[in-house]
């Protein structure tokens, strides 16, 4: 894939820390924001803990602006000038290890996302490894009490409650190796508050060694230029 043909780039779980600066990561042309993983998994730790975090680049061309308001823990926003008015635009990483405070933090900024009156498109890897997309159901016993189950559920009772729509149905966009098997899932997710938004998808090589998929979404909005939207 080639970046520089997108617009937008957003990347997840891009483990940055505050010692790389901003200059060692710029694409030239792109203005970017980053939000580095700023907490620690453990209720007793200072530190914050490794991994985690989200960039989107953004094309310089377009009128665009971080969302301050948007304070989702390892997840970033951004609002961009198109055609059609304002498009908020969400890279969201939702790590599997993360406490039940944490996961409500996650839902409660996407809850007032969209409930802001601006077309959203919520991109990411929310690692839902037991939802149904075809369904958008989670695969999990009648009133179960697993904490994993219960946490996926929650989140497609927002999606639904949210009206929100998403692309990937049965496409797998991960791929690893474990002990003597290849292990598929569909973890990353394009959600979006209107289906008319995105106009197609393609599902293309990974970016570097990341066992995700990189995902290249057209969008059917535009600013000076088609504004296309690629997520890892």
């Amino acid at each position: 894939m080639n970046l520089y043909t997108s617009d937008v780039i957003c990347i997840t779980e891009t483990h940055l820390t505050h010692e790389i600066c901003d200059a060692e990561i710029a694409l030239e042309g792109f203005v970017h924001h980053r939000h580095d993983r700023d907490f620690s998994m453990n209720s007793d730790g200072f530190e914050p803990s490794h991994g985690g975090g989200s960039i989107i680049y953004v094309r310089e061309s377009l009128d665009s602006c971080l969302l301050e308001s948007f304070k989702c823990i390892d997840s970033l926003a951004i609002s961009i000038t198109t055609n059609l008015g304002r498009l908020n635009v969400a890279c969201v990483y939702r790590s599997p290890s993360l406490t039940a405070t944490h996961n409500k933090n996650i839902l409660d900024s996407l809850t007032c996302l969209v409930n802001c009156k601006t077309e959203c498109l919520i991109l990411g890897d929310f690692n839902l490894p037991d939802v149904s997309w075809v369904t958008g159901s989670v695969n999990a016993p009648m009133c179960t009490t697993n904490r994993n189950l219960v946490t996926q559920e929650n989140f497609m009772n927002f999606v639904h409650s949210s009206g929100l729509n998403w692309c990937i149905t049965d496409e797998v966009t991960r791929r690893r190796a474990f002990q003597d098997t290849v292990q598929e899932s569909t973890l990353d997710q394009i959600l979006c508050t209107n289906d008319d938004l995105v106009n197609d998808f393609s599902i293309v090589s990974p970016l570097g060694k990341s066992d995700h998929v990189s995902i290249v979404i057209d969008l059917n909005v535009c600013s000076d230029s088609k504004v296309d939207v690629s997520n890892d």
